[in-house]
């Protein structure tokens, strides 16, 4: 079964596609995939992207664009929009590549809450420990799994920013500190992310997007501790 965004494509790329384009192609998908989509979710799509581009808040898509509309944040190589997990049931609103990093972007539309936290964390670490080229990532080139709370609505949410230097026991490449910001701060808090971040080498969006599910040694061991050989 592969694992794949329902769009993916270079920063540049996705910076100059329409929003309607790109939430089209995400409906397309949606439906042919047996997804019954509500009006509601291309709304939250449109929002989430507009915010990944440049600070209009009406639409998830134009959230996206406009906060990557910056030279700053130039060093992004790549976005995945709903990364469909589905060997683990999960579909993860947007996934920004940049050298070996991994940042794990989930919109909210209201006030962010310790629930949302768990389930951007919960995503982190299902990457860790079953998608196979993160795991490379990890162990080669050190690369980090930034998990990234957005609130399309919320305009009194602060921006956190996390601290890379304390990361969770049992996964190193996660920062404990969740990253979460208002719509319109999105684009700071992906500058104050890069800015912390290592150079590693880059990995295509092609070969993250189509990584092999691969259980970690974690995993292995857990379950050969629960049910023997």
């Amino acid at each position: 079964m592969i694992m794949s965004g329902w769009w993916k494509g270079s920063r540049e790329q996705f910076l100059n596609e329409s929003p309607d384009d790109i939430t089209g192609k995400l409906w397309k998908v949606a439906t042919s995939d047996g997804w019954n989509i509500e009006h509601e979710q291309a709304t939250e799509w449109r929002e989430s992207i507009s915010l990944l581009r440049t600070q209009a808040f009406d639409d998830p898509v134009d959230i996206l664009r406009d906060a990557l509309r910056t030279d700053q944040l130039e060093c992004i190589d790549s976005v995945i929009l709903e990364y469909d997990f589905r060997r683990r049931g999960l579909r993860i609103d947007a996934i920004l590549l940049l050298g070996s990093h991994a940042l794990v972007i989930e919109f909210k539309r209201s006030k962010l809450t310790a629930g949302d936290r768990d389930q951007v964390v919960n995503y982190c670490v299902n990457l860790c420990e079953f998608h196979d080229v993160t795991q490379n990532s990890i162990k080669t080139n050190s690369g980090m799994v930034i998990p990234i709370l957005v609130s399309r609505e919320d305009t009194k949410q602060e921006l956190i920013q996390t601290d890379f230097s304390n990361c969770f026991q049992d996964w190193k490449a996660i920062p404990r500190q969740t990253v979460r910001c208002y719509g319109g701060d999105l684009r700071d808090a992906l500058i104050g992310v890069t800015e912390q971040l290592k150079q590693t080498p880059s990995i295509t969006v092609e070969t993250w997007d189509t990584s092999p599910f691969s259980p970690s040694s974690t995993i292995i061991d857990a379950a050969l501790s629960l049910y023997g050989n």
